[in-house]
């Protein structure tokens, strides 16, 4: 009896020891063996994405992940693995690792790490690894361990750090609407918490949380690049492979498939429509499905615009130039300057060119001019703000240049102000890159990292919903030229243009619609006090023609000496050719 009796108490040490190794492996089965210690009332519904999140975490202990960014949806069980079971599954294989953390609120940073305790205190915990904590640093912020290791929450005043870092929501939602406070704490995350690692290039660094804003930590971590991405959206609304590093195997989520649903269990259908509802679609797009634009868009709808064959437009009356300049710098930090030609067929708007990056001041004024030459434009839509003002004074000895008035209100009103242009079909893009990203940038907008392309289009619009066009205003000073003002007149040449227009008609009808005059290089060839250009002109008698050229080019300009070739120069006498003298 005695000899059975210990060979079942050896049975069950080896038992325990097998168990002891197998978690210290594995932190599949230690979430689950401890889930119960910190979650006494809530089962652990079991899903696939548990074992993906814990793979990945698994891969940062091993050293195959040093930056991991895990998105997943509120309530999904992502503090509970990664802030507070992730570390403490650490320290049975490693009990010296030295964890700092956190969080946008101290508060839920201290009932993470009172979960964390009572994890390591538990009785199960004990009987395997025995990991006692020091009496006097085993407070509600920090826990240190008999073997050196340290669980440290991170404040403004604290000096200490670690050699692994996790972040868990660095923004709350609040802080996430306003742009001061969440660059306020992406500017933390780079200057704060990052220093406080040991060895800030090897150390690792878990940042954890659903997304709130497409300039979130997440995404500008993302774009900085260098991160293993693991996105867990509520629903799968396209197909998605998320490979698992430990395993290697593939989970594929598609529409139509059983694995739509990250959790069917909790976040049905149901519970999902719900939850939209509750947070709108912006809320709903960030929080639940890791992508703070939505498909069909805030303010703009990717179906609303229309698409066409670059090169196919139809012939535009009439080419306006419209430019966000931003701070025109070379900075990585600075925005880029968007330079757009909009051409005027019918109703429709067509996105002709596109060339949006940064650049300086200079560069950019010579953008504008290639733009402006390349489609014949008439117009320059230009905001006086930054290096706006100065480029409005440089170029407009060149074209007309319209000063976006300020009462437009700002980029958001602006682009609801002109979206119906788009819903009804009135907007038309190429079918290549610039017009595919000018759709997916529309979508996401005011949520984009770079909303440059947005306000230059949104401006164009507006100018042209308020303003109407400018063969407009010719054909009003046109007709108002050939009606008898009843006043004599000694000498009915003055005061009047090379076109029979009376200069002061005219001037008043320009200013009249928020323009600036015309320039002066285009007023003295009105008047005819100088000979007209060679090369194409900047202004309003340079328009496109249809036909193509002898060498084969397809891109002719209405010069003031007739149709002139862009590719070779060649000129091709048309007394039809010059709108001014046609008017």
């Amino acid at each position: 009896m005695a000899s059975r009796r210990k060979l079942e108490e050896t049975a069950l040490i080896l038992d325990q020891e097998a168990l002891k190794r197998l978690l210290e492996k594995d932190f599949r089965p230690f979430l689950r063996r401890f889930w119960r210690v910190i979650n006494p009332n809530t089962v652990l519904t079991e899903g696939w994405y548990l074992d993906a999140i814990a793979e990945y975490l698994m891969a940062v202990r091993l050293g195959q992940i040093t930056r991991l960014i895990i998105n997943q949806p509120p309530r999904s069980a992502k503090t509970s693995l990664g802030t507070e079971m992730f570390p403490c599954w650490w320290w049975c294989s490693d009990p010296a690792a030295r964890f700092a953390f956190y969080s946008y609120s101290f508060n839920l940073s201290v009932a993470s790490s009172l979960r964390r305790r009572r994890i390591i205190e538990s009785v199960p915990y004990q009987e395997m690894w025995a990991l006692s904590m020091e009496e006097d640093e085993n407070t509600r912020g920090r826990q240190v361990n008999s073997r050196t290791g340290a669980m440290t929450i991170l404040t403004g005043a604290t000096g200490m750090g670690g050699n692994i870092l996790i972040v868990d929501d660095l923004h709350n939602t609040e802080q996430a609407e306003s742009d001061t406070d969440r660059a306020a704490g992406v500017e933390k995350f780079r200057t704060g918490l990052m220093t406080r690692l040991d060895s800030p290039e090897s150390s690792p660094v878990i940042v954890i949380g659903q997304r709130l804003h497409d300039k979130d930590i997440c995404g500008e971590l993302l774009r900085d690049g260098g991160w293993t991405h693991l996105c867990l959206p509520a629903e799968a609304r396209r197909e998605q492979r998320v490979s698992l590093p430990i395993s290697g195997t593939e989970v594929v989520r598609a529409p139509d498939n059983s694995m739509r649903l990250l959790d069917p269990r909790r976040l049905p259908d149901r519970v999902l429509r719900e939850r939209k509802r509750a947070l709108g679609a912006s809320g709903y797009e960030g929080q639940y499905q890791q992508d703070p634009a939505p498909p069909g868009g805030v303010i703009f709808q990717s179906g609303w615009f229309r698409m066409y064959t670059p090169g196919k437009a139809p012939h535009a009356e009439q080419v306006a130039i419209s430019v966000d300049a931003s701070f025109g710098s070379k900075e990585k930090t600075a925005s880029n300057v968007a330079i757009h030609a909009w051409g005027m067929a019918g109703l429709g708007s067509y996105l002709l060119g596109r060339d949006t990056k940064r650049r300086g001041f200079a560069e950019s004024k010579q953008a504008i001019r290639r733009m402006a030459t390349l489609h014949g434009a008439s117009v320059l839509l230009i905001e006086p703000k930054a290096n706006g003002q100065a480029i409005i004074e440089d170029l407009s000895q060149e074209w007309t240049v319209i000063p976006v008035p300020p009462d437009w209100g700002d980029k958001v009103a602006r682009a609801e102000a002109c979206s119906p242009m788009a819903e009804a079909g009135l907007v038309y893009l190429p079918d290549d890159q610039d017009g595919a990203e000018v759709r997916a940038l529309a979508a996401r907008f005011p949520n984009a990292i770079q909303d440059d392309d947005v306000d230059a289009m949104s401006q164009f619009l507006n100018w042209r919903r308020k303003k109407g066009t400018f063969m407009e205003w010719w054909k009003y000073l046109a007709e108002q030229a050939g009606k008898d003002t009843g006043r004599p007149n000694a000498n009915p040449n003055e005061g009047k243009t090379a076109n029979g227009i009376k200069r002061e008609l005219h001037l008043q009808a320009v200013e009249g619609m928020g323009n600036t005059p015309m320039s002066r290089r285009m007023q003295r060839f009105l008047d005819r006090k100088e000979e007209p250009l060679e090369k194409p002109a900047r202004t309003e008698d340079l328009r496109k023609a249809e036909a193509p050229c002898r060498c084969g080019a397809a891109r002719w300009f209405h010069a003031a000496r007739g149709r002139k070739c862009l590719a070779c120069g060649e000129v091709a006498e048309d007394p039809q050719a010059n709108p001014i003298r046609n008017l």
